[in-house]
């Protein structure tokens, strides 16, 4: 498969489907079985409305059950789409500033429900797709990153130095009230909620704060090594452990939930888990200019990428298996598929998003018992 243009792409989170969006046209490519060639995946082609033409699409979101899809466009404004009709939801210029990641959120259970900001400004607009509008705002001073934890309570956090759990009205929507509020000590500008565990990653200033809702202060807390700020950060997904019966105590005692990656500007990437006995990070590369951190979505590796340059460990032992250095742009984000497609037999394929460089795909199989092994198990690479 070739793309050529400036494409955002990204994995449906359920089926067989990437999408693909440039200046012009959303592209979509699909698949009866993750063991196909990425080359032969279908292609679907859907025009953009003429008064988007032009004007880079960046960024683009599936919702969480993949019927909507939203993306950022160059001017401001926030679209989303219905799929598979494609059909526009909402459409708003709102001047949010779409990087590589819309500055905008899903709500995890309710589809139609997104939350987005304009960073360092004073609102969160929460909007409903059903109804194509801002339902209600939520006043935060200076936003820098939100965060859902639950269908109706939303994290933000504030330039004030702090981090404000808002609850919204199960039956009345428009209404929110503040519920909890963390004095963080500096800006927070990542942060992450685990469902399994229920607590909450903040990160800024050089620290990962772990919250609990039933705490004032942090449970966990580290400061980096180094004095530049993390510029990524990553919660490993931790899928069918066994310990899903035994309720949250239990999750919150396993180390295999508390697995953290992060990159610094000048330092390069650390894991770091609270719940091991040394509670120091450990560094997985002295690579400088790392773009971005990210878990596979099963939690068996992790991928960072830096200005040319793509790394893969395995999570389960933390070796390094695979190693790319064919690009001269800086990589900006990572979309991964996993399926197991027999007993034993993992299809994995992973889509590397550069900043104005070529879209790599690449695709590669393993056996369970050779997740150490797996770099001799690359497949093929697509640009």
């Amino acid at each position: 498969m070739s793309l050529h243009g400036k494409y955002s792409i990204r994995f449906h989170p359920t089926k067989l489907i990437v999408a693909c969006a440039d200046n012009k046209e959303l592209i979509f490519y699909t698949a009866e079985n993750s063991s196909i060639p990425f080359s032969n995946w279908r292609k679907e082609v859907r025009c953009l409305p003429l008064n988007l033409v032009g004007k880079r699409v960046k960024a683009p979101e599936w919702n969480i059950n993949g019927t909507q899809l939203a993306f950022g466009v160059g001017d401001g404004t926030l679209v989303v789409w219905s799929y598979p009709k494609c059909e526009i939801l909402f459409q708003r210029s709102i001047y949010v500033r779409f990087d590589y990641r819309p500055l905008m959120e899903w709500n995890p259970t309710r589809p139609n429900l997104f939350a987005t900001f304009l960073c360092d400004e004073n609102q969160v607009l929460l909007c409903d797709s059903s109804v194509g509008d801002v339902i209600t705002t939520i006043d935060s001073e200076g936003v820098r990153a939100v965060n859902w934890i639950s269908e109706n309570r939303i994290a933000v956090s504030s330039f004030r130095r702090t981090i404000q759990i808002f609850e919204i009205d199960e039956n009345n929507l428009t209404i929110n009230r503040l519920v909890k509020e963390f004095r963080n000590g500096y800006g927070c500008h990542y942060l992450e909620w685990n469902e399994r565990t229920q607590y909450l990653a903040s990160v800024g200033g050089g620290r990962i704060n772990i919250w609990s809702m039933d705490h004032d202060t942090p449970i966990y807390s580290m400061k980096t090594l180094e004095v530049d700020e993390i510029h990524s950060f990553a919660w490993r997904p931790c899928i069918g452990n066994g310990e899903e019966k035994d309720g949250i105590e239990m999750a919150r005692k396993s180390v295999k939930n508390f697995f953290f990656a992060y990159a610094s500007i000048s330092n390069g990437v650390f894991i770091w888990n609270p719940l091991e006995s040394e509670q120091q990070p450990r560094r997985l590369s002295e690579d400088t200019d790392i773009g971005t951190v990210a878990f596979s979505s099963d939690g068996r590796f992790l991928a960072a990428g830096s200005r040319g340059k793509l790394m893969i460990w395995s999570a389960e032992d933390w070796e390094q298996i695979d190693t790319h250095s064919k690009c001269n742009d800086e990589i900006t984000d990572f979309s991964w598929l996993c399926t197991k497609t027999s007993t034993n037999l993992y299809e994995n394929k992973l889509i590397v998003n550069h900043g104005y460089g070529p879209i790599a795909v690449l695709e590669y199989a393993f056996e369970e018992s050779e997740v150490s092994d797996s770099a001799n198990q690359i497949l093929t690479e697509s640009n």
